[in-house]
């Protein structure tokens, strides 16, 4: 079984495409989480006008920011490979059978895919290939923490269920769940990079609900995050 988890935000612009991208790949007993981070636009309506059994749509009640939605939305999925989405990308064909083959044949925890960058009239602009993180597992992957080097983005990943105690729950104040997610699980499991473009990432200006961070604030986030690095559970 396939989850695939969503957070969403006054995502009407995109969300319909982007759902339709995801259904069409998935199977009948697979399943779509969506957290709802209160938009204030259709975004649900156009959710619940595609009728689709396989899409379970969750609101909250206050809004949570993009990453305790991620964590709520790992936690209530359900499938043995799970598939972060963004609201407003696109999912190329074989997408999922692809990466499913890359998971299974490698035995991975997490796996990793590039992208292609759009503007917001949906033209290409370029492919978007992943920097990877040493496999020694040393010092610098935490450094790269700092200097942002390690570019990764949730959109692009899919987890395996039995490395999601290793990561979960997401430590306080979180703000980088994508970066976490992957040096997480590069000390504590298995890694990998698939060189082939299999989402279309439109940069909106606001793909999440996201406030302006202070530089002040950003680097209090990375020591938070440093601290869960090595810190062990």
């Amino acid at each position: 079984m396939i989850s695939v988890v969503i957070a969403t935000f006054n995502g009407s612009k995109y969300i319909e495409k982007q759902l339709k991208s995801i259904l069409i790949q998935i199977s009948k007993i697979d399943e779509v989480i969506i957290i709802d981070d209160c938009s204030k636009d259709n975004t649900l309506d156009k959710i619940r006008n595609l009728n689709d059994n396989r899409v379970h749509v969750f609101q909250n009640s206050s809004n949570l920011g993009h990453v305790k939605s991620f964590e709520k939305g790992l936690i209530l999925s359900k499938g043995e490979y799970i598939y972060l989405s963004d609201q407003d990308d696109f999912w190329l064909p074989n997408k999922v059978h692809l990466m499913n083959k890359e998971m299974i044949n490698k035995k991975l925890d997490l796996l990793i895919s590039s992208f292609y960058l759009t503007n917001t009239q949906g033209e290409i602009t370029s492919p978007h290939h992943i920097t990877k993180l040493s496999r020694s597992r040393t010092i610098l992957n935490i450094v790269s923490i700092f200097t942002g080097a390690s570019n990764y983005y949730g959109s692009m990943m899919c987890l395996n269920r039995v490395s999601l105690s290793s990561v979960l729950p997401f430590p306080k104040n979180l703000e980088a769940h994508d970066l976490y997610l992957a040096l997480k699980m590069n000390i504590n499991g298995q890694v990998g990079h698939l060189d082939k473009p299999l989402v279309i990432r439109t940069i909106t200006g606001h793909n999440l609900s996201n406030s302006k961070r202070t530089i002040r604030k950003k680097i209090y986030s990375r020591i938070l995050l440093f601290k869960a690095l090595i810190i062990k559970k």
